[in-house]
């Protein structure tokens, strides 16, 4: 699935590129509505092409995940710390991608609030 986002990473950039280029010939030709549409299909696709993959990945992971601690139960902190780990990279990528005043500390709440939420159902211990 990685070398699969990774190929749909470059197609999204040439996909924006050529999207980019229409834009700036629309307003060259005074079609601003025509330009501003151009700039949702360019959000879209990223969007698109995660909702796709998302699934399979979370389905490969249900499928692997059980059959990995049957086999080794030891991995199970191991791997609770490495998924708490990724929300909180995940949520620090979102913050930094979103560039907002209040992003950080929101993200940071949520990411709180996630783990909080991990430890208290007793999926991650302290």
């Amino acid at each position: 699935l990685s070398v699969v986002g990774r190929r749909a990473d470059v197609l999204v950039e040439r996909v924006n590129e050529r999207l980019a280029g229409r834009a700036a010939r629309c307003l060259a030709a005074g079609d601003e509505p025509g330009a501003v549409r151009c700039n949702p299909r360019g959000l879209f696709l990223p969007f698109a092409i995660s909702a796709l993959l998302a699934p399979l990945g979370a389905a490969a992971a249900g499928a692997l995940a059980p059959a990995l601690l049957r086999e080794a139960p030891g991995l199970a902190r191991p791997l609770s710390l490495a998924f708490a780990a990724f929300a909180g990279f995940a949520c620090a990528a979102g913050a930094k991608a979103l560039r907002a005043r209040l992003a950080p500390a929101a993200y940071l709440a949520a990411g709180v609030a996630g783990l909080a939420l991990l430890m208290a159902a007793g999926r991650l211990s302290p």
